[in-house]
């Protein structure tokens, strides 16, 4: 916990040394103005962008359930010991990072289709979240349906950001990508306690399964609903003006 803890302190320095510098007016703004600029709300009343952002409900909810049961699932359901039951989670985590640039490379190429990588990854790992239930599997076939649900979440999560710029532009990216990150998380707090309480109610994890499942594969077929949805409305995006190093000292000596 203490080094979880410690990495996402890490991350959040970082984080903050990357914001760019931005000139503010020399008169007073209103408060609506400053929050337009960095709260893009023309996003919420896009078609396009609500389908993407309740696709991303959808699919955190549904995967995040395989994090929570599946050590357990192994270990109380499927008998095997605990330790080997938690050596999926690594792999998962493996796989998954070995997708990620994986997805970049192949959805820099021009003929590639990004949002096809998107939605098809998905479907993927969702159809391989069904694989867990059945019984009566060594471990390894268990370890390769970690690796194949790693690796294609990777990949999923590898283009999520560049599906959003396409979409939407990439000067619109702070307030799009933003939004999508708050149904990231709401995701992750919903799927849990709705996988739990399955449980309780049926006595088996199989349905926790196939509800992660579902989810995954609906959100999936909700991204090939994007093209029937012309872009009619698109999102205004309030311009700011980005300080480049040492651009203020260059106009003060252009003054002087």
């Amino acid at each position: 916990m203490l080094l979880t803890a410690g990495l996402s302190l890490q991350m959040c320095v970082t984080g903050a040394l990357m914001r760019p510098k931005l000139t503010l007016p020399e008169k007073p703004c209103e408060k609506s103005v400053l929050l337009s600029t960095f709260c893009n709300f023309d996003a919420l009343c896009n078609v396009r962008f609500l389908i993407v952002w309740l696709n991303n409900l959808l699919w955190n909810a549904g995967f995040i359930i395989v994090f929570i049961l599946l050590v357990d699932y192994l270990y109380s359901v499927q008998g095997f010991p605990e330790r080997e039951a938690v050596i999926n989670l690594s792999i998962i985590a493996a796989c998954n990072a070995i997708g990620r640039p994986i997805s970049g490379l192949i959805g820099s190429h021009k003929k590639c289709n990004r949002l096809h990588i998107y939605a098809t990854t998905a479907m993927i790992y969702g159809v391989v979240i069904m694989l867990y239930v059945i019984n009566d599997l060594s471990m390894y076939w268990y370890a390769s349906f970690s690796a194949l649900f790693g690796f294609f979440l990777g990949m999923q999560c590898g283009v999520l950001p560049a599906i959003t710029a396409d979409l939407f532009g990439a000067e619109t990216l702070m307030s799009t990508f933003g939004y999508l990150m708050i149904s990231n998380g709401l995701g992750n707090l919903i799927g849990p306690p709705l996988a739990g309480w399955l449980v309780e109610e049926t006595g088996s994890y199989k349905t926790a399964f196939y509800l992660s499942s579902a989810l995954t594969i609906t959100s999936s077929l909700m991204m090939f609903l994007i093209p029937v949805f012309p872009e009619s409305h698109n999102i205004q995006h309030k311009k700011y003006e980005r300080v480049q190093p040492n651009q203020s000292s260059a106009l003060e000596k252009v003054d002087k």
